[in-house]
């Protein structure tokens, strides 16, 4: 795509100077300055209206090729390559957050990977600027930690090992997928994992409609579908993200996702999935996790219905904004006869350097009169972080190999608390837990941080402890 923008603003030059250049004799030296005058507004206004019709063409090529899933990795560096210099003056780099029209990093939320509608329902993978073989895009991230807590031995790991991939299939149809390895993998003495946590077909008809199918991530609340380690100011992930959703959560089935405009500054978008659920094993413990099926087994005959509809945009008083509604219902007993039903809401807000996002998820289930004593009837989440954006002045200028243009530090606190039984206190460790923790990560891009956190847990039947980690996060 870049050089086809250079091509055209080389024909714009080109075509210019000609121009001028057949019009340069009318305007003699001998000719009255009046008339000459005249003559050069004349066609300063017809050069001018020629500009303009080309600025409109070069647009719409570029509508054209971000429409385009084989080209739309390209549109997104020339733009961004574009944006550069506007953000970056010669006397001094400004930060990412005080950028004109960018906010404390988009984290690449918006990023059009494959054409269609901007992705407010689902996260991009780490793929922007990836090389690709036969049409696919490789990329993925990984998590090294260090974890220092009190009632535990300090350990290394490298926790995850993500690997991601699209590719277009026609210029309407992709296809994504996200391999999972964690602490190392299977095998060798390991108790790590190696799984698929997406893989999905999505035809992108239009904005509004884009049916899907295949093993899409769950719906519900916002988290789930953001949950790539490098967006996150925080080493661990939240408790919502482990007792609630799994993250990552995904499991096959089919659904439709899209949005539309709403005003100038927002859109509307939806995401919708039918799956088959989870089966009835939660405990005050563990929440859902026990519940999770093999993706080849369904308990009963009934289906799970999950949906987030989510606004997100802009306004006088946020540089951004998204805030979000999930639910879900479906039947979990083996009989089919209790029923699951759960809501969630989460948001985001930027103003400048400061940000406020969270989550709120709740799963509720209709035991029968019969229910033996200790089974989980329902259960709750909250987390909800604000963290403030910051580049020393001083650093600003600097462009060295760890200091780049949208380097910057992120001070951070976080509060969580979760009621995995809501009719006893205490049944298990996780049950009725809150914590509070503060970090403090430098991002030498926006693909690449360093984190490093403390956190004070609060358990009822069990005695309180204190977490230091240090992390390393990088898209690759």
């Amino acid at each position: 795509m870049g050089a086809k923008h250079l091509n055209v603003r080389a024909w714009i030059t080109l075509g210019l100077a000609c121009a001028l250049g057949a019009q340069a004799p009318a305007a003699r030296a001998d000719d009255g300055s009046e008339d000459r005058l005249a003559r050069l507004e004349a066609l300063l206004l017809e050069q001018t209206e020629r500009i303009r019709r080309l600025e409109d063409d070069v647009s719409h090529w570029r509508q054209q090729a971000e429409s385009r899933p084989a080209v739309a990795e390209r549109v997104v560096r020339t733009q961004a390559t574009r944006a550069a210099p506007r953000a970056a003056p010669a006397a001094a780099a400004v930060a990412p957050y005080e950028q004109p029209g960018i906010t404390p990093d988009e984290r690449v939320e918006l990023t059009r990977l494959s054409g269609g509608a901007d992705r407010l329902v689902r996260a991009p993978s780490a793929l922007v600027g990836r090389a690709s073989t036969g049409g696919v895009r490789w990329g993925g991230y990984l998590t090294a930690e260090m974890r220092a807590n009190s009632s535990r031995n300090t350990t290394f790991d490298l926790h995850r090992l993500i690997l991601q991939l699209d590719a277009p299939i026609t210029d309407c149809v992709d296809f994504t997928a996200e391999v999972e390895i964690e602490h190392g993998g299977i095998g060798g003495g390991s108790d790590g994992d190696v799984r698929v946590e997406q893989a999905v077909v999505t035809a992108r008809l239009v904005d509004w409609f884009q049916p899907k199918i295949g093993a899409p991530l769950i719906p519900f609340g916002r988290y789930n579908l953001h949950h790539d380690d490098p967006l996150a100011d925080f080493t661990i992930r939240p408790w919502t993200a482990r007792y609630f959703v799994p993250t990552g959560f995904g499991q096959p089935g089919i659904g439709v996702e899209g949005s539309i405009g709403v005003g100038c500054d927002a859109r509307l978008a939806y995401d919708v999935v039918l799956t088959s659920g989870f089966a009835d094993d939660f405990t005050a413990g563990g929440g859902v996790r026990g519940g999770r099926q093999e993706w080849d087994v369904d308990n009963n005959e009934n289906k799970q219905l999950w949906a987030r509809v989510v606004l997100a945009g802009r306004n006088r008083f946020l540089d951004r904004y998204e805030i979000g509604l999930s639910g879900t219902t479906g039947k979990l007993d083996d009989a089919g006869d209790e029923a699951l039903t759960g809501w969630g809401v989460d948001w985001l807000l930027r103003k400048g350097p400061f940000e406020l996002q969270g989550e709120y998820l709740r799963y509720d289930i209709d035991r029968g009169a019969g229910a033996p004593a200790g089974t989980v009837h329902g259960l709750d989440g909250l987390w909800a972080e604000a963290a403030w954006h910051f580049m020393p002045c001083a650093w600003r200028a600097c462009d060295t190999c760890l200091i780049t243009p949208t380097s910057h530090f992120t001070l951070a606190a976080r509060y969580q608390t979760t009621d995995l039984d809501d009719r006893s206190v205490g049944a298990a460790k996780q049950d009725d837990a809150e914590s509070f923790g503060v970090a403090l990560n430098y991002r030498l891009t926006e693909r690449t941080v360093l984190r490093l956190d403390h956190t004070w847990l609060h358990f009822e039947n069990a005695a309180d402890e204190r977490e230091l980690t240090f992390s390393l996060s990088t898209y690759f």
